[in-house]
């Protein structure tokens, strides 16, 4: 009888793999794309702001799409379709990728990615990802009254602008990722490498980048004051071609504020995803309420707090049917979740006089930033930005827009939004060959808007944007904003 059931069993394994293989591939295209769309209305953050910005009909792109799909003759043809099918979001974060067919071995030896003590400053550097960039999108060099500072070793350009109204400063920031610079990381790390022997492993680079962020935040504290010391009567801080980086951003941002800054709310989804990193976060909160040593005044509050998360976990479960959503346009229950605590801890947590003693300190943005300090430059603020400003630094001219502590000149940011979340969501097309992520959180601008669609300027600069060189559109910006 056993032998029975087992041939039975391989037999129908056998037949179900033979069906696979003479199965007409566009249904088997067709099967991967009712994934991506159950997925996408699961797990995509965008999509309902973006369906009513853009009044897209997903009725009818999904018939498109199906239509498409059935007249694919190739692969490479079905991912076509998929890849126009996610463009019409216009949702740089929502990528699709092939999946790759390269088979690796477990017991590949990895030690000649890391940086060795005896590797020269530049192949060490090399080697994490450093390279020297320039950034030309801005220049002030043929504007009438400019004189550069150069009198010391500075990773962030600036300089004077003498004007009739008085002294302009300028302040490049290029970046807010350690790898975009070069100077001060090869001076670091001359030293730095004195203080192990053979690889510098991932611990080792995680604290090199802890030293660099220190320095940098020197250095552009040194530039603010060596600003300030000119008399100048307004800041330009220049983050055009800034792609973005880490939570840095909130550090620079209050250093050229006096004021508390406070912050748009953000959003997520409701999914297993994020009811794992609410998990974790409980499991912090959880932590602190088993210390000892914090006062009972502090562990209500942390309690509160803890209650606050249960209630969220409770509510991470979308009930949304995907074919409500993609074949009648029912997009009503797409909503979000509110994240409560990103940028603060409620409850006045952060006011207590414990609060550096709490892990919990750490489920904030930017935590080993804080205490942030605040006002090295306090005066008339200007930022500018172009199409390529994004990621981190569109929420660095919007945390200052927000709280009116800036003017935001040039063009319209670049829209990349929030991103993926702990690694975030990777959906697998098999038959298509492709992997597909999708943006699992959403951050708002000042108008209430969803910031894929990037920071507005308060002040919009018409350069044209293949005429203007870097000269020009210095030269244009002072005309427009300081004349």
């Amino acid at each position: 009888m056993k032998k029975t059931v087992l041939l039975f069993g391989i037999l129908s394994l056998v037949f179900l793999f033979a069906f696979k293989q003479t199965q007409n591939p566009s249904d088997l295209w067709l099967e991967d794309f009712e994934v991506l769309k159950s997925q996408m209305t699961k797990t995509y953050s965008n999509l309902k702001s973006i369906v009513l910005e853009e009044s897209m009909d997903l009725s009818r792109l999904n018939t498109k799409t199906i239509s498409e799909l059935k007249l694919a003759k190739t692969q490479e043809e079905a991912q076509l379709v998929i890849r126009r099918f996610l463009a019409k979001f216009k949702d740089g974060h929502l990528a699709a990728s092939v999946i790759e067919t390269t088979l690796s071995t477990d017991n590949t030896d990895d030690s000649g990615n890391y940086p060795m003590s005896t590797d020269s400053v530049s192949v060490a550097l090399k080697k994490m990802g450093f390279q020297e960039f320039d950034v030309p999108n801005l220049k002030f060099d043929s504007v009438p009254g400019y004189i550069p500072l150069t009198t010391k070793n500075n990773s962030f350009q600036a300089g004077i602008i003498q004007t009739a109204n008085g002294k302009i400063g300028t302040l490049k920031l290029p970046y807010f990722y350690n790898q975009g610079y070069w100077g001060t990381p090869f001076k670091v790390w001359t030293t730095y490498r004195d203080e192990f022997d053979g690889i510098c492993d991932d611990d080792c680079q995680e604290k090199f980048n802890s030293i660099l962020e220190k320095e940098f935040t020197k250095e552009f504290i040194e530039r603010l004051e060596e600003l300030k010391s000119e008399n100048i009567s307004k800041l330009l801080v220049d983050v055009t071609g800034n792609n973005g980086g880490s939570g840095w951003f909130e550090e620079i941002a209050h250093l050229l504020s006096a004021k508390k800054l406070d912050y748009m709310p953000n959003l997520f989804i409701k999914h297993e995803h994020w009811k794992e990193i609410l998990e974790e976060d409980l499991n912090t909160i959880g932590n602190d309420l088993a210390n000892d040593k914090l006062s009972a005044s502090l562990k209500q509050k942390l309690l509160k707090l803890q209650h606050l998360v249960i209630g969220l976990v409770a509510k991470c479960e979308s009930n949304c049917a995907s074919i409500e959503v993609w074949s009648n346009n029912k997009i009503d229950c797409l909503d979000l979740l509110e994240h409560p605590y990103g940028s603060k801890l409620p409850f006045d947590i952060m006011t207590d006089p414990q609060f550096n003693l709490l892990q919990s300190k750490d489920l904030l943005t930017a935590s080993r930033f804080r205490p942030f300090k605040t006002g090295i430059y306090s005066g008339p603020l200007y930022v500018v930005q172009d199409e390529q400003s994004a990621s981190a630094t569109e929420r660095f001219t919007s945390l200052l827009q927000i709280n009116n502590e800036a003017t935001i000149i040039g063009r319209n940011s670049y829209g990349a939004g929030c991103g993926y979340s702990n690694g975030g969501i990777t959906t697998t097309l098999e038959n298509i060959g492709l992997t597909v992520k999708m943006p699992d959180c959403v951050r708002l601008r000042a108008d209430g808007k969803n910031e894929v669609y990037g920071i507005k300027p308060d002040i919009r600069i018409y350069w044209r944007r293949f005429s203007d060189n870097a000269y020009r559109k210095g030269q244009i910006l002072v005309e427009t904003v300081f004349s």
